[in-house]
């Protein structure tokens, strides 16, 4: 008997965790980059930077609600 719950269990975290986990979009593919921010000598922004941020993309909000707070 408890080896039929624990496999439910299983099988339920195998199956239904992967649908709750959502992500977001990438406005730009990983791993291409251009020849052209390949052979960049200095950032255009900041010429004493050390690095340059190529692609820097996320959303975040809150929900709050009287009764739960957040």
């Amino acid at each position: 008997m408890k080896k039929i719950i624990v496999n439910s269990i299983i099988c339920l975290l195998t199956f239904i965790f992967p649908l709750l986990l959502l992500s977001q979009k990438l406005p730009i593919k990983p791993g291409k980059i251009s020849m052209e921010e390949l052979t960049m000598e200095f950032c255009p922004i900041d010429s004493n930077a050390r690095a340059m941020i190529i692609c820097d993309y996320g959303k975040s909000y809150f929900t709050y609600s009287d009764e739960e707070g957040f």
